[in-house]
């Protein structure tokens, strides 16, 4: 049997991609796709991404996947003049000019 190695982010990449093929029901039978009664969204893309993981998001491929996945701490207001809103935090405040105190909900 030959070994298979793999790299965390190889074997996180490949469950997520199995993940979402599974979500979209791709893997089911024709009849079984009409059963299912969910809304599709469909994204036209310039490309595939290179990876999933948002540290190094850099093609506009990923940049519109990673909202849909992740969500941040600030967020821009995208109706107001891009001012920055609270999205998983409830609220910062401004330390030294390169460092915020963020305050976060905890569950």
């Amino acid at each position: 049997m030959t070994p298979i190695n793999l790299t965390r982010r190889q074997a996180l990449t490949g469950a997520l991609s199995a993940s979402m093929l599974a979500s979209t029901g791709l893997g089911a039978a024709e009849g079984d796709l009409q059963k299912l009664a969910r809304p599709r969204l469909r994204v036209g893309m310039s490309g595939f991404p290179r990876a999933f993981d948002p540290v190094i998001a850099t093609d506009t491929a990923i940049r519109r996947i990673m909202p849909q996945l992740f969500d941040t701490l600030i967020t821009f207001d995208h109706g107001q003049d891009m001012t920055l809103q609270p999205s998983l935090a409830e609220r910062w405040e401004r330390i030294d000019a390169q460092s915020l105190r963020l305050f976060c909900v905890r569950a």
